[in-house]
């Protein structure tokens, strides 16, 4: 983000500095930290709550690590432990933290694409920033940096010299989306899919589309909305949206991909674009979800105006980067497979359905619970349950509440 004084600072985050004498006329903002150690020349350090810690007790951490100021809550740090540094009081640093990135986002020119959904955003994105950048000064945001407090941080690293931004977005909880859509403020939207994550946080699967959908609700008809699935319930909610809605898979200005091909490390696949050049497409994994959050980046891609060659130069012998998909085959034909994947019955039936693929043919395919299920609620366990099943497990085995 550009640099900022600390009246301009004082603000955007609404603050007030702390009465303790001190509120240097050349402090100025050029990045913010989080962390005690991670503070860079010009960091703001603001003091989150957190599960396991209170950034408040870091903030005679952080001023001795070269912090400018630290965003505080009032009265929580003794302007005395803090060798000088400016403390600025707001009610609510996250929210605080928020306010300086939505003011960020209003001042670059990237074109902002927002990545969200139940399962493979991190892939989908990722993929979309390598193919897009083929001609562009694109900007990524990192790793899964999808949270309310992750969506904020990304958006400050945003370069004002970025063409593309693409954000990836996460909501746990209803009513996040409401904050994170005035955050990111995107043009387009690629949705990958909807999962079954309402049964834990949300009334129905209704609002949980309604909450994801609420990102697009500013979209004006200059963009668009991709759906990664052809869901009639979401493309119902869907309809009072401004921006145009395509479905991967069911639109005719979107490529076609023919049925995969696969060994045991690569799938590949035909590709057609519309009036252009077709071509084969070789993906460096066995995953159907992997490969299917590539060809959505393909299809994000190709309404974001790449030319079909620049794409199908991207993703050739594209290796997703983001995958928790690991793989071991031992000299004696045992082939160990490790997904690291929430109860979600898509992601856990996503991962199975590749571990049966690489069974060879006679073997068995054992399943190891690596968390007790004690700790799932009803629905996660009969969900996953009716995921083993479906797919034929020949064993599975878990830990004991104890262990």
């Amino acid at each position: 983000m550009d640099a900022l004084k600390l009246d301009a600072f004082l603000r955007i985050v609404e603050g007030q500095l702390v009465e303790n004498g001190i509120g240097r006329d050349d402090t100025v903002v050029r990045h913010v930290a989080t962390h005690s150690n991670r503070i860079r020349s010009g960091s703001a350090f603001f003091a989150l709550r957190g599960s396991r810690a209170d950034g408040h007790a870091f903030a005679s951490a952080a001023a001795r690590n070269g912090a400018v100021l630290a965003v505080v809550e009032p009265g929580r740090v003794d302007p005395a432990t803090v060798d000088g540094m400016p403390l600025v009081a707001v009610a609510d640093p996250l929210r605080a933290l928020q306010d300086l990135a939505a003011w960020w986002r209003r001042r670059i020119d990237a074109r902002v694409i927002a990545v969200a959904g139940s399962i493979g955003k991190t892939t989908a994105k990722d993929c979309l920033v390598h193919v897009l950048g083929q001609d562009r000064c694109v900007y990524g945001t990192p790793g899964s940096y999808n949270s309310q407090l992750g969506v904020p941080l990304a958006i400050l690293e945003c370069p004002r010299t970025a063409e593309i931004a693409v954000v990836e977005v996460a909501v746990s909880d209803p009513g996040e989306m409401t904050r994170l859509a005035q955050i990111v403020d995107p043009d387009d939207l690629v949705l990958t899919n909807v999962g079954t994550r309402w049964r834990y946080r949300f009334a129905d699967r209704g609002q949980q589309i309604g909450e994801l959908l609420s990102l697009a609700s500013k979209i004006d008809a200059n963009g668009w909305l991709l759906l990664g699935q052809d869901d009639p319930e979401l493309w119902a909610a869907a309809a009072s949206l401004r921006c145009r809605r395509i479905t991967q898979g069911a639109s005719p200005e979107l490529p076609r991909f023919g049925d995969p091909v696969r060994d045991p490390a690569t799938t590949m696949f035909e590709v057609a674009f519309p009036g252009r050049e077709q071509a084969s497409v070789s993906i460096l994994t066995p995953s159907d979800a992997l490969v299917a959050d590539v060809q959505l980046a393909i299809s994000a891609a190709w309404l974001a105006g790449v030319d079909a060659s620049l794409i199908l130069d991207a993703v050739l012998d594209y290796k997703p980067i983001s995958t928790r998909l690991e793989i071991w085959r031992s000299p004696s034909g045992v082939t160990l497979m490790r997904d690291v994947a929430t109860p979600d019955p898509m992601a856990v039936s996503s991962a199975v359905r590749t571990a049966k693929r690489l069974t060879r043919p006679g073997g068995r395919m054992a399943i190891v619970l690596a968390e007790p299920a004690a700790s799932w609620d009803v629905d996660a366990a009969a969900g996953l349950a009716e995921v083993l099943v479906d797919e034929h497990a020949d064993v599975v085995f878990g830990l004991s509440p104890s262990h």
